[in-house]
């Protein structure tokens, strides 16, 4: 009888232990939200209107998954096309594209996206590509080594403004965000959960002091 009972309390405190760290990590997550989610004050602004996106030197598309045999996801399309459309707008003079290497593709993201935005009828000379843009501190980072204090618009979906912006403050760079919502999204309950602890790592990156991996002196960026 002593037994059970001593195996049934060493379970009870167990099974406490894991519900505390649960509040505390859930708790922790909610406090990074709230705390990144302020830099949405920095300013957001939908592409469907596009005379009330204000003008910048140039506009920065974050990588997106891009499928096999070079097929856009609809996240990825609808930030070129925003791009696109600020620059035929004359909204930006330039357009960086930035990601990483594609393994499902067997070559860099940005290098497709280009490839893409040409196809639109952007000239060369106007787009910047950044293979070394792992991820979205990357790309932030290493735009403003290149481009200084050059005001900046960012294509990507309202859901990730925030963090975005929040680690575009963090990285100095001055810029907005250009709303890239233009095609309907699938529910993806995955996605949903990634990005609710998404603002943690952002605010741990920052909060650590994290920089770019390579530098635009290691990794330059590709122009024309």
């Amino acid at each position: 009888m002593r037994r059970r009972r001593r195996k049934g309390g060493i379970l009870r405190r167990a099974l406490a232990a894991v519900a505390a760290v649960a509040v505390l990590a859930v708790g922790f997550a909610v406090f990074c939200r709230l705390h990144v989610d302020a830099a949405r004050a920095d300013g957001v602004y939908p592409i469907t209107d596009v005379a009330s996106v204000p003008s910048a030197d140039y506009a920065i598309v974050p990588g997106a998954a891009i499928y096999e045999n070079r097929v856009m996801s609809r996240h990825m399309q609808d930030r070129l096309d925003t791009a696109i459309r600020l620059y035929e707008a004359g909204k930006v003079r330039t357009i960086l594209l930035s990601g990483g290497f594609s393994a499902v593709n067997g070559e860099y993201e940005a290098r497709m996206m280009r490839d893409y935005a040409l196809q639109k009828g952007v000239p060369v000379k106007d787009i910047v590509v950044d293979n070394a843009g792992a991820d979205t501190l990357d790309t932030l980072l290493r735009a403003k080594e290149y481009f200084g204090d050059k005001k900046a618009l960012i294509c990507t979906q309202y859901m990730f403004a925030a963090r975005t912006l929040y680690l575009a403050r963090a990285a100095g760079l001055k810029s907005s965000v250009a709303a890239a919502d233009i095609q309907e999204y699938a529910w993806n309950p995955l996605n949903d959960v990634r990005e609710f602890f998404a603002p943690t790592k952002a605010f741990l990156d920052v909060q650590l002091g994290a920089k770019a991996a390579q530098t635009i002196g290691q990794f330059p960026y590709e122009t024309r």
